[in-house]
C-alpha cells in the first residue's frame, strides 16, 4: 500500500515536470554530465593539484636549504672574523704556536699576560682565552692554520717563527638539512699588524 502510494506521487510529480515543458519537448529531457565529462574534468583538476603541489614542496625544500646554508656561511664567517680580528693584534714578540694536526693555534696579544687559543672540538670552533671558552661556530668539520713568512716559503709547523708574517685559515662548515648536505669552505689570511 505504501509502495502505491510512493509510486502515485511520483507519477504525479514527473507528469507535472512533463507538462511544464515547452511544446516540442514533451519528452522527459533532464540534462546531466556524462560520465566521460565527470572523467575528464576529474583528471584535469588532478593535474592542476599536482602542479600546484609540486610548486609547494620545490618552494619549500629551496626555502630551507638557504635558510641552513646562510646558517653555515654566517657563522663561518663570523668566526673567521674574530680570528683574523686577533691575530691581527698579535704581539710582535710572541710566536704562533701551530699543533701537529694544523687544527689547533695559540698566540699572544699585544699587551695581554694570557695566551689566545683557537681549536675545533666535536664539530665546534672553540676559543680559550685564561679560563673563558666560548664557542664561535658550529657544524665545521675541519679547520686548518698555516703560516707564512716574508719570504714567501710555506710552512704548517708545530711553531712559526718571528719571522712569520702571515697565517692562513681555513675553514670547512657542512650542515645536513632536509636530508641534503649543504656545505661551505671559507679560507682567509691574516697580516700582523704589530710587525
Amino acid at each position: 500500500m505504501l509502495y502505491h502510494k510512493i509510486f502515485q506521487i511520483h507519477k504525479m510529480f514527473f507528469s507535472k515536470i512533463k507538462n511544464s515543458l515547452p511544446p516540442g519537448e514533451k519528452g522527459l529531457s533532464l540534462k546531466g554530465f556524462t560520465l566521460i565529462e565527470v572523467l575528464v574534468s576529474t583528471v584535469i583538476f588532478s593535474i592542476i593539484v599536482a602542479c600546484v603541489f609540486t610548486v609547494i614542496i620545490i618552494g619549500d625544500r629551496s626555502w630551507h636549504t638557504d635558510l641552513g646554508l646562510l646558517d653555515v656561511h654566517q657563522q663561518a664567517r663570523q668566526a673567521m672574523h674574530g680570528m683574523i680580528r686577533e691575530l691581527r693584534q698579535k704581539s710582535a714578540n710572541s710566536s704562533i704556536n701551530i699543533s701537529a694536526n694544523n687544527s689547533e693555534i695559540q698566540f699572544y696579544i699585544t699587551n695581554v699576560t694570557n695566551p689566545v687559543r683557537y681549536y675545533l672540538d666535536n664539530e665546534t670552533i672553540m676559543r680559550q682565552h685564561s679560563s673563558q671558552t666560548r664557542a664561535l661556530a658550529t657544524n665545521v668539520t675541519n679547520l686548518h692554520f698555516c703560516c707564512r713568512s716574508a719570504s714567501g716559503a710555506t710552512t704548517c709547523d708545530a711553531n712559526c717563527t718571528n719571522s712569520t708574517e702571515i697565517v692562513y685559515i681555513e675553514v670547512n662548515a657542512s650542515k645536513t638539512s632536509r636530508q641534503r648536505t649543504l656545505n661551505f669552505n671559507l679560507s682567509e689570511q691574516a697580516h700582523f699588524r704589530n710587525e
